[in-house]
């Protein structure tokens, strides 16, 4: 006997390791198997993992799986190589990705998510447990004893494997009439001689898997004159070309499994003198192919399926195979996608099939491939340029965990039968997506989940869907929302009217895009679970006519209001998810918790998982709140909100009052006197002044001891001052106006303490208003440095509009000499402007000193 030693080597996240990885993607681990020191594979192929399934069991299980239709697998319980691994490993419906048990939580808790597609059943090959339930009748799982208790019955189905707590038996037995398909697994069988079925001659499926076979009679199968479906996987003995080319003789006319066998790269024209067979179906996995070479499969004219998934194929080599509908290609080390494309043959080429392609530049390589063409679980990093996919019929693409980072524009365009693309979880981001890329006429379904998108990026196109017009199913999950504006996310639903299903969960979602789906009106379902969304827009989905489910689970919404959804939205919904949310359970939450106890049950999904967040241990449709106490708490907060604008406006209004309470009372002086028309007009009877002087009360020390020192005694004018010559008793304003009205110039000296001054600057706008209203002028003297930020308007005006004399600084470096030079030049400059007044100056003069001390 020979001894097979099974190593198992877990490896995770193979891409990661080989191409750099992505941070933050997590990947499934990767299960490769090495048989060393088996017969006939070699030290380095894959074989299954189990060697002693029970087939008949699968297929009872798989009716236990269909019964319940939770749409939900143990897959650590799958034994590789038995039909319900085939099922969900191999020949999986194409929509779906196989995920191992770590990664669980991406297995989407509908059903119908991965499988909406799947209804059309003509579009998709078949999976193995399918055929033997088709075939063997099997609809039951009631089990009876039949061949003298070697076997056991169910429908038209005998399970005679082997079992360790049975015989093992060496030959087909008898068997009832009505019985068509014989499981024969993990016997001892060893050989099959030319009468091994002599007992039986009408089976259908016959599974021989897991024998120790090591002759196989040319004329065994002959007798089977109706086999559709024999299953060779696995065998424990020697298999080869050569013991193959008896199966080939007469081989099954639907389906040939040779899976797990550890069979390697097809010896040249193997296939040659099988051209005629009406095989139609091979499936290859779990064998040993790195440099697969279509040409030898081609030979096969009447092939229409073929699978190598777990093959380590890491090169394809293309060839015309006119009669092949689907290609699985999974869980390889491809690094390029296969040639699909040919250079225009001649018609005598081609043949009678192409002769309408004669006229192209390019010829496809694979003109019926249409179900499927399975590329998921290997390492592309580049596709094609929309003009090298030559696949006019392709109905579903599987492209899952590849490790493509950038989409170029119209990359798909040219696929135009597809129905169907899956694109989940990419080995790295996809950092790069172009107008177009999914612009294909026909496409209904694009799954797009864990590709690490960022749809807010300038690199990322919102014209991406641009030609699509019949999407009915899009999934967006476990992608970047974040950082797209609303507007963007209308523009790139903007071509997808037809949209019934939309997945776009956990993408960090901010806010619902009332906007973009109130476009798509034929929607069906919206998830938008595991998203950062705290409310819900009144009428959100209004005017979604159509929609029959919502999920909004795992936000951050706190409250549900009753115009959150109309009466008409409610009555429209079948489902909805609300759960695991920050529900905060007081008065604003109990018209929601009256919608949930009122709801028809099922109603609401997941019923269990609505729990208070400010209290833990109680279920929202527990929590007791009284309606009376909440009726009288919003009359209180109304009130209190009243009371508390009101004290709002009167704070604001004292601090606006105190703060300029200055600026007020000048105002309200100004008006006062106005109103008593007192203008700008000369008293009768009063003596005129030279000069009214305009200063701040800082500066009262220059002014008295400099400047009018030298204006009244040395050149013998008279100066209007505040402090000797106001009336005592009048109103300041009243004073400040008769006093420029006596006065034939105005003179202002300005300095920093000046600009600060709220007073000084009313003054300056009444000299201001005087000046322009009696044609006169402001002789302005300059004591010191303004900053620009201290001027007000009327300053600022003065500087721009006037010419300054300055008064000059003591400078450290200045010598003596060169100060009083500039003194003598100030007052030279001074005498210059007051020359007419000089010069008319009469012989009395009277002093009146005025500042700004008044208005303490």
């Amino acid at each position: 006997m020979i001894t097979n030693v099974i190593v198992v080597i877990c490896i995770v996240s193979i891409p990661t390791f080989l191409s750099g990885g992505a941070a933050g993607q997590p990947h499934p681990s990767k299960i490769v198997v090495m048989n060393s020191g088996g017969t006939g594979g070699g030290s380095d192929s894959p074989t299954p993992l189990n060697n002693h399934f029970n087939t008949f069991q699968q297929v009872m299980d798989s009716l236990s799986e269909d019964e319940s239709d939770n749409g939900e697998k143990d897959v650590d319980k799958i034994q590789v190589g038995s039909p319900l691994q085939t099922l969900l490993f191999n020949e999986r419906d194409p929509i779906q990705t196989v995920y191992t048990k770590q990664d669980s939580g991406d297995i989407p808790k509908e059903p119908d998510f991965y499988t909406e597609y799947a209804k059309d059943s003509s579009m998709l090959h078949e999976t193995s447990s399918a055929v033997i339930k088709r075939l063997c009748n099997v609809k039951t799982k009631k089990k009876t004893p039949c061949a003298q208790n070697l076997c056991q019955c169910v429908g038209d189905l005998a399970d005679c494997s082997g079992k360790p707590s049975a015989p093992n038996i060496g030959y087909a037995p008898k068997l009832p009439e009505n019985i068509k398909c014989i499981f024969l697994a993990n016997n001892e069988i060893k050989s099959l001689i030319e009468s091994f079925f002599a007992n039986v001659s009408n089976f259908l499926v016959v599974d021989l898997s897991g024998n120790y076979l090591k002759t196989i009679s040319n004329r065994t199968f002959e007798r089977l004159t109706n086999l559709q479906y024999l299953i060779l996987n696995n065998m424990k003995g020697f298999i080869d070309y050569k013991m193959l080319r008896s199966v080939l003789n007469k081989p099954p006319k639907l389906r040939l499994d040779l899976m797990g066998n550890g069979l390697k790269e097809v010896p040249s024209d193997y296939f040659s003198n099988y051209r005629n067979k009406t095989m139609a179906q091979i499936y290859m996995d779990f064998n040993h192919f790195p440099d697969l070479n279509l040409r030898e499969f081609s030979q096969l004219e009447k092939l229409s399926f073929l699978s190598f998934a777990n093959c380590s194929v890491n090169s394809v080599t293309s060839a015309l195979m006119p009669r092949l509908t689907g290609l699985n290609l999974k869980n390889n080390v491809i690094t390029a996608f296969p040639k699909t494309c040919d250079e225009k043959p001649t018609v005598s080429d081609v043949g009678d099939n192409l002769k309408k392609s004669a006229n192209m530049t390019k010829i496809t390589l694979f003109p019926s491939l249409s179900q499927l063409l399975d590329l998921s679980s290997n390492l592309i990093t580049t596709l094609p340029a929309w003009d090298e996919f030559c696949l006019p019929k392709l109905l579903t693409l599987n492209l899952d965990l590849n490790n493509f980072t950038k989409i170029p524009e119209k990359t798909f365009t040219s696929l135009t039968s597809l129905r169907l693309l899956s694109l989940i979880r990419s080995l790295s981001p996809i950092t790069s997506i172009g107008a177009a890329a999914f612009g294909i006429p026909n496409m209904t379904t694009l799954l797009l989940n864990k590709d690490g998108i960022d749809f807010g990026s300038p690199n990322v196109s919102t014209a991406m869907f641009e030609g699509a017009f019949k999407f009915s199913l899009l999934s967006l999950k476990d992608n970047h929302f974040g950082n797209i504006s609303e507007a963007s996310i209308e523009e790139l639903f903007w071509h997808m009217r037809g949209l019934r299903n939309l997945y776009i969960s956990f993408c960090g979602l901010k806010q619902i895009p009332v906007q973009a789906l109130s476009q798509l009106s034929h929607l069906q379902k919206i998830m938008l679970s595991g998203n950062d969304i705290v409310e819900i827009p009144p009428k959100a989905f209004e005017s979604l006519k159509e929609l029959e489910r919502l999920s909004l689970d795992a936000n951050h919404i706190s409250c549900v209001r009753e115009n959150s959804f109309s009466n008409d939205t409610i009555s429209r919904l079948k489902e909805i998810d609300l759960s695991k949310n920050d529900f905060l359970c007081n008065c604003d939450l109990l018209w929601f918790q009256s919608w949930m106890r009122e709801a028809p049950p099922k109603y609401f999904a997941n019923w269990k998982l609505y729990r208070c967040s400010d209290r833990p241990s109680v279920a929202v449709q527990d929590f007791e709140q009284s309606l009376q106490a909440c009726l009288l708490g919003q009359t209180a907060k109304m009130l209190l909100a009243v009371v508390t604008a009101v004290l709002i406006v009167l704070f604001v209004g004292f601090a606006i009052g105190f703060r300029y309470r200055w600026d007020i009372r000048l105002w309200i002086y100004e008006k006062r006197m106005l109103s008593r028309g007192l203008g700008f007009m000369i008293p009768e009877g009063a003596d005129p002044y030279d000069l009214f002087i305009v200063h701040c009360n800082d500066d009262a020390e220059w002014v008295e001891k400099d400047l009018v020192s030298v204006i009244e005694n040395r050149w013998k004018l008279k100066a209007c001052l505040h402090s000797r010559d106001f009336l005592a008793g009048g109103h300041i304003i009243q004073n400040i106006i008769d006093s420029m009205n006596r006065s034939k110039l105005i003179m202002v000296v300005v300095s920093a303490n000046f600009a600060r001054s709220r007073w000084c600057n009313f003054e300056l706008q009444l000299c201001q208003s005087h000046v322009i209203e009696n044609d006169l002028r402001i002789l302005p003297v300059k004591l010191d440095e303004i900053e620009t930020r201290d001027m007000s308007a009327a300053l600022l005006a003065l500087y721009k509009t006037s010419c300054f004399l300055e008064w000059p600084a003591m400078d450290s470096n200045d010598r003596d000499e060169v100060y009083w030079g500039h003194v003598r030049t100030f007052w030279s400059r001074l005498r210059k402007s007051l020359s007419e007044l000089i010069k008319d100056k009469k012989e009395q003069t009277s002093v009146m000193v005025v500042d700004d001390a008044g208005r303490r």
